[in-house]
């Protein structure tokens, strides 16, 4: 079984590797940081969601190894500065469509072959608003309603999305 990863260098995604290399899985991860991961069935991509290298990327991995599962932990947070504004494009970007691009590099070949399963890692933040951090919030209020609106239209065709949504993780993104 092949499974690949984003965001997959530390807290859950790293977890989460760990435990599919374990259990005998063949696993590709990608992220904008190196993996401590090594060795046997494990292969790993430096390559930031937002970048337009990401593309090409999945691109390359997905044409050469189908995926039977697909988590996506990539995410990122910040709290809003209203004096510089600059950065809550990214969260979108990381957040929301990055997890849309890897669906529409990873899902057709899943259609097409008739199974896979497709993980999204998302927030209970999806249903909150808040003034600390909008983007964050209305990012993972898309991811979610996204990937439950996606696993309705994947409906018999073999392939399953799951959606879950974490409370608060004790996690490298959280401490910042």
């Amino acid at each position: 079984m092949n499974a690949l990863l984003i965001g997959n260098s530390d807290g859950i995604g790293l977890a989460m590797t760990r435990r599919l290399l374990a259990g005998g899985w063949e696993v590709t991860g990608i992220s904008r940081s190196p993996s401590p991961v090594n060795g046997r069935g494990y292969g790993h991509h430096v390559s930031d969601v937002a970048s337009d290298e990401y593309d090409t990327l999945l691109q390359d991995i997905t044409t050469n190894s189908a995926a039977d599962l697909c988590i996506y932990l990539a995410g990122t947070g910040e709290l809003l500065d209203p004096r510089d504004m600059s950065g809550e494009a990214r969260i979108f970007d990381v957040n929301l469509t990055g997890m849309v691009r890897t669906c529409a590099a990873v899902i057709p070949r899943m259609v097409s072959r008739g199974s896979g399963h497709f993980i999204g890692i998302s927030s209970l933040a999806d249903e909150l608003l808040s003034a600390e951090a909008p983007s964050y919030h209305a990012s993972k209020a898309g991811f979610s309603s996204y990937l439950e609106s996606l696993s309705m239209a994947l409906a018999g065709t073999g392939v399953s999305v799951t959606n879950i949504r974490f409370g608060f993780v004790d996690s490298k993104m959280a401490k910042g």
